[in-house]
């Protein structure tokens, strides 16, 4: 039987899990939100309390990430996760064998597939903020522009004098 301590050694935090996965740790993060409903409550614990994730978790995570790679939607995610489907890694695709075949396999191209997943998402979420920032700066430029037309204009008894 496992003792506390024991038990914790077994869970993985965000960062393990996100070493195991080769992602970012903000990835993990937003997939336990995403898919929350299908892991344990360690891994959705109180805000300021550490996320614990048992081996049932990443296997869901895993899972995850394998539909990711085959662009499956989230809700065809949710569908799946909800029939008990889980895929789990072989021993070869886990961080802490360490060891790696020279050879391409299908599963080191699924795993790049999710890898391109991740970082597609990533670039359009930065391209949406970078037009939201090119628009308010124009906008600003425009009021700027107005503000300097407005400080050029003379006002009261100057624009009499000149007749402007």
């Amino acid at each position: 039987m496992l003792g506390y301590a024991d038990m914790l050694k077994a869970m993985h935090t965000i960062g393990e899990a996100a070493k195991e996965l080769k992602i970012p740790k903000s990835t993990v993060r937003g997939w336990v939100a995403d898919f929350g409903d299908y892991l344990s409550d360690n891994a959705k614990p109180p805000k300021g309390q550490v996320k614990r994730l048992d081996s049932d978790d990443m296997a869901v995570l895993w899972s995850v990430y394998f539909w990711r790679a085959q662009h499956r939607s989230k809700p065809e995610i949710y569908e799946l996760l909800g029939t008990g489907e889980r895929n789990t890694p072989g021993p070869d695709q886990t961080a802490e064998n360490g060891t790696e075949s020279n050879e391409s396999t299908g599963d080191e191209q699924e795993s790049l597939a999710g890898a391109l997943v991740v970082f597609q998402g990533k670039i359009d979420d930065l391209t949406e903020r970078l037009i939201s920032a090119e628009t308010r700066a124009a906008v600003a430029e425009r009021e700027l522009e107005i503000i300097k037309e407005a400080a050029e204009k003379p006002r009261g008894f100057w624009a009499r004098v000149l007749n402007r």
